[in-house]
């Protein structure tokens, strides 16, 4: 078959190596291999793992619909007597990262109460487990969720256990996305310059260690912070930091990042032609991605402009 319990762990190792560091062309045929190979094994513990990588990659390349099918899959597959051959294999606990990943995926999609339940489901998982990092992972991800959802007290609120835990054990990745999450909270709840030190410090940790999967993601916190406080400048700054190819690391969040350049140009009345151009690309991307829920908030945006420029008719095409 060519994936044993010897060589199994080093390819999902060179998987989570290429996909944190966002090579997503490479992680893609490592999950590939994976799971073509584990169709060949009669253990579901690979398949389960397999479905993992693949609906993980999918999802950073922004094909969340097709993430979730992989992940529910994976989920579905899930054996808790396996639970120990999953850490041996994998460092980590599929049972809690995959929810909460899929978590992630449905809050894209335009299920945020879904999604909440995930997170739960993988917190129980955690918690029952009293294995450390997967503890991590399911605050972590799950704080994740409740930004995607705008909940920046909920953020706040459980953000410093998150971070406790993560410095206790030294969980770098975790411990820097948790330090993110609570700047932007502290930042929406008007301690700016606290909230944007503490998201340029984790931002700076994540590149530091080469994960720079949600470096897109982590800029993109950084711009909205700084445009709610009117600083536009420094909102192009960042966003323009970010690439916005079809190859780029941060397609998962290309179309809030295209909102947020929109917003900066609409705000700051420098360009409304180039406000409406960035709002109908990311329109496009979040159709194409069906990301509902960035979708929603492009189309809020979208019809501000209308508003401001006192001619409805300019929009309506890409309102309907």
């Amino acid at each position: 078959s060519g994936l044993d319990e010897h060589t199994f762990p080093a390819v999902f190792g060179l998987w989570t190596w290429n996909f944190l560091r966002a090579t997503l062309r490479e992680a893609q045929a490592l999950a590939e291999y994976l799971l073509n190979t584990a169709k060949n094994v009669d253990d579901s513990a690979y398949k389960v793992l397999a479905h993992e990588a693949l609906g993980f990659t999918l999802f950073a390349q922004g094909k969340f619909d097709a993430a979730h099918t992989e992940l529910e899959r994976s989920i579905s597959l899930c054996d808790d007597s396996k639970a120990a051959a999953y850490l041996e294999m994998s460092a980590q606990d599929p049972r809690v990262h995959v929810r909460s990943y899929d978590g992630l995926a449905l809050c894209l999609l335009g299920y945020p109460d879904g999604a909440l339940r995930l997170c739960a489901e993988a917190r129980r998982y955690a918690n029952v487990s009293q294995h450390p990092f997967s503890e991590a992972m399911s605050q972590t991800i799950g704080l994740r969720v409740h930004q995607l959802r705008g909940e920046h007290a909920v953020v706040a609120t459980q953000a410093d256990a998150a971070i406790a835990l993560c410095e206790e054990h030294e969980f770098v990745h975790y411990l820097a996305m948790a330090r993110i999450l609570r700047g932007w909270a502290k930042a929406q709840r008007g301690e700016f310059e606290k909230g944007i030190e503490e998201i340029q410090d984790g931002l700076q940790k994540e590149r530091a260690i080469g994960a720079l999967l949600f470096e897109s993601y982590s800029l993109g916190l950084l711009a909205d912070v700084f445009i709610k406080n009117k600083r536009y400048g420094q909102a192009l700054e960042f966003l323009r930091q970010v690439r916005l190819d079809e190859e780029s690391t941060g397609r998962f969040y290309a179309a809030e990042i295209y909102r947020l350049l929109g917003e900066t140009y609409l705000r700051s009345n420098q360009n409304l032609d180039q406000a409406e151009h960035y709002f109908s690309k990311g329109l496009q991307v979040a159709r194409e991605q069906k990301a509902k829920i960035f979708e929603l908030r492009l189309l809020l945006s979208m019809s501000d402009l209308c508003d401001l420029r006192q001619n409805p008719d300019l929009c309506r095409p890409q309102l309907a």
